[in-house]
């Protein structure tokens, strides 16, 4: 065989080192976005997207690999039949078995961590049984209520939104993926060509409204059972956060009922209302939250070490406000009274002003301070104190971790693309072992091709580039490194040439 020409040499070692690059840069930039996190201008790479968008050979395999969002959904949406003596069976039989499981499984780490007592357990129980039951009847919910969400079609004429109950809304997604399915699979092998093209790129964007929008709904169902439980640890201290709750509507009812003008008795009443209402406002999370009620933002764990903390400062400067106000309410009865008392001298000696009239003057004086004020600041004190008691016997523990299902499959996947395309391309480009290499990345790209491939009856890959009929960049470049497999262009130009060496050496045998 006649050797290889220069030119020819030249450029085999260029397109390795061109493909070499192209790998090793995609590699370094998925490792990099990784490293960064999700932020506003980042997002981590996920493989996910790609491999759940696939439509070739491969697409069955990865999705079951990875897990199918739709499948996932739907086992979480999807109530139980109805049994044969249904007035005998609790709605919340009918629970989904998967958010059953999720919610089974929350429970248990709950009670785990915050080593729940037997009455801490059962209530706990009863809690879950509580939002199962309400969870079951939301999704069996087929009449609309003003909480329901609206979903939007598109006609000829223009788009229509109304408000769709959960039932519907499960049955119209069930619907449009069964349509989707059928389109993409059967529809289009058919004709053998996307005949669909802009109608398929909507019905996968209303399957995913429809599936984003149901699960965050049944999120909130989620957020309200996990409110419920951290009310089960928080007992201890609700019965007083309610009472001075009520004590901070009563001091602003004194406020309203005193003179506007300022003194030492409102100012120091207006104290202790405003530490009430900084407890009020740090104890938000202290009452129930229904679905319904449940805002953008998530509901976070109970952090019982934090709180038990933030309460037992509060419970301290509440006693300190009260004991002021008390004493500054003394201090101007007894002003106000020796005042009175000395008008009623002077008044005792007028003829016309008798005993009765100069004993309720004092009375008058008296009673707002003594019988209000006094013994509003005396209830303030209590309340606080029983505040105190109760935060002592909060867990000391930090919140319950969130942990996040993980997907141990595409996290391996994920992993081994971010790393296998930095090492074979690093390999590619300095020439160690190249021909291996070169078929390793090789394989990669038939993996890609067959999940996606452009075959003339398969929906378009979404957002390619070009139009591709059985062949596109990843299939050349394949074919270009299988041709770099079968040439030891590392021995030309790259370290293979360092261990061809090495090894004649060794062995005594001239380097092919």
């Amino acid at each position: 065989m006649q050797r290889a020409s220069i030119a020819a040499i030249i450029f085999l070692v260029l397109l390795r080192l061109a493909i070499g690059w192209h790998f090793f840069f995609e590699g370094v930039q998925k490792i990099h976005s990784v490293s960064v996190g999700e932020t506003v201008t980042n997002r981590p790479f996920s493989s996910a997207g790609y491999f759940r968008e696939a439509t070739g050979p491969l697409a069955g395999p990865l999705r079951w690999a990875i897990g199918d969002s739709d499948a996932q959904a739907l086992a979480r949406l999807e109530v139980q039949p109805e049994a044969e003596e249904s007035s005998r069976q609790p709605v919340r039989e009918r629970m989904p078995p998967a958010l059953k499981r999720d919610w089974e499984d929350y429970l248990a780490r709950f009670s785990s961590y915050h080593d729940l007592d037997e009455q801490q357990q059962k209530a706990a129980r009863g809690k879950l049984e509580q939002a199962e039951d309400t969870v079951v009847r939301w999704l069996l919910q087929d009449e609309p209520t003003p909480d329901t969400a609206e979903v939007k079609k598109t006609f000829p004429s223009g788009d229509v939104r109304r408000k769709v109950p959960p039932a519907e809304r499960i049955q119209l997604y069930r619907d449009k993926l069964a349509e989707l399915r059928e389109e993409a699979s059967k529809k289009l092998w058919v004709f053998g060509k996307d005949v669909e093209k802009t109608r398929l790129r909507q019905l996968k964007s209303e399957v995913a409204q429809l599936r984003t929008s149901l699960m965050r709904d049944l999120d909130k169902h989620t957020q309200s059972l996990t409110r419920s439980l951290d009310l089960v640890v928080a007992q201890p201290v609700l019965a007083s956060v309610e009472a001075l709750a009520d004590d901070r509507a009563r001091g602003n009812e004194l406020l309203k009922s005193l003179p506007p003008k300022k003194n030492k008795t409102r100012e120091a009443l207006e104290t202790v209302v405003n530490s009430l209402q900084g407890l009020a406002d740090s104890t938000r999370d202290l009452t129930p939250l229904s679905p319904e009620e449940v805002g953008p933002q998530p509901v976070t764990p109970l952090d019982p070490a934090a709180l038990r903390k933030r309460l037992q400062g509060r419970a301290k400067d509440l006693r300190t406000h009260a004991a002021e106000l008390k004493k500054v309410a003394e201090e101007d009865e007894q002003q106000n009274l020796a005042s009175v008392e000395a008008a009623a001298i002077w008044a005792w000696a007028s003829p016309r002003t008798t005993v009765a009239d100069c004993g309720l003057a004092v009375w008058v004086a008296k009673s707002p301070l003594t019988g209000v004020v006094r013994s509003y600041a005396a209830k303030v004190e209590g309340d606080a104190k029983a505040l105190d008691s109760g935060a002592v016997k909060l867990p000391d523990v930090v919140a319950l971790p969130i942990t996040v299902e993980r997907n141990r499959n595409l996290e391996w996947i994920d992993w081994g693309t971010r790393w296998g395309l930095t090492v074979v391309g690093a390999c590619l480009l300095v020439g160690l072992l190249s021909r291996l290499n070169a078929w390793l990345a090789a394989g990669f790209l038939l993996m890609t091709y067959l999940a996606m491939p452009p075959f003339p009856w398969l929906p378009s890959a979404p957002q390619s580039e070009g139009n591709y009929l059985f062949v596109n960049k990843n299939l050349i470049e394949m074919l270009a490194l299988c041709a770099l497999g079968t040439i030891p262009t590392g021995r030309w130009f790259g370290l293979d040439m360092l261990l061809s060496w090495v090894g004649s050496k060794i062995t005594g045998r001239q380097p092919t």
